[in-house]
């Protein structure tokens, strides 16, 4: 399997893969670390089928890697995966030719997002104006759609205004939701000038 980068940050461990198997290829390296059997027949586009089979890949090899059982991964009532029978938090991205995943003592999310210039058609729907004054390059507005999808995730809810109920500064990002504010560790990299990969971290809630 091709990992292409994995690095800590803190008490987060982050595995970056660079998608090169086939979809049968896939499924044969998860199947060492479980015995479950995917279904993808009700995705219709091959490359769809390689990235979801992917992100299930990353996210075993991680987990196996830190002592961690796959099998123990369920989702919530919105969607959400979340790990039973210990205190880490987990999050996982894919996109064309690369999934990512995380795993935190706290809430955390992870995005990886291509640099494709459509971003720039909807900037006006994730970005506040304080961002859109600040970051006009393309490789800001992607990062900024990645950190705020990364804090969406960590935050683990439904009806978040992307715009409105969240704000992200350098390294730090807020989500402001229901009277509380949640603040969120951000970091970025960018792999081979075509993906940037973000992830947030939740530190405090006031």
């Amino acid at each position: 399997m091709p990992i292409f980068d994995r690095f800590q940050y803190q008490d987060c461990s982050i595995l970056v893969w660079k998608i090169e198997e086939s979809l049968e290829e896939l499924k044969d390296a998860f199947s060492y670390y479980t015995e479950e059997k995917i279904d993808l027949s009700y995705i219709k586009k091959d490359d769809m089928r390689i990235q979801k089979m992917a992100s299930r890949l990353v996210s075993a090899t991680l987990f196996g890697e830190n002592g961690l059982d796959y099998d123990d991964i369920e989702k919530d009532e919105v969607g959400k995966p979340r790990i039973t029978n210990c205190d880490y938090h987990f999050s996982v991205s894919h996109t064309d030719g690369w999934a990512a995943a995380i795993i935190g003592l706290s809430a955390v999310g992870i995005d990886v997002e291509l640099f494709t210039p459509k971003i720039e058609r909807i900037k006006n729907k994730f970005c506040n104006q304080v961002e859109l004054t600040q970051n006009g390059e393309l490789k800001d507005l992607v990062r900024i759609w990645g950190a705020k999808e990364s804090m969406y995730k960590a935050y683990g809810k439904r009806k978040v205004l992307f715009a409105e109920e969240m704000a992200v500064d350098d390294k730090k990002g807020v989500l402001k939701k229901n009277g509380i504010t949640h603040h969120f560790d951000v970091h970025s990299k960018i792999y081979e000038d075509e993906i940037v990969l973000v992830f947030a971290k939740e530190l405090y809630r006031e």
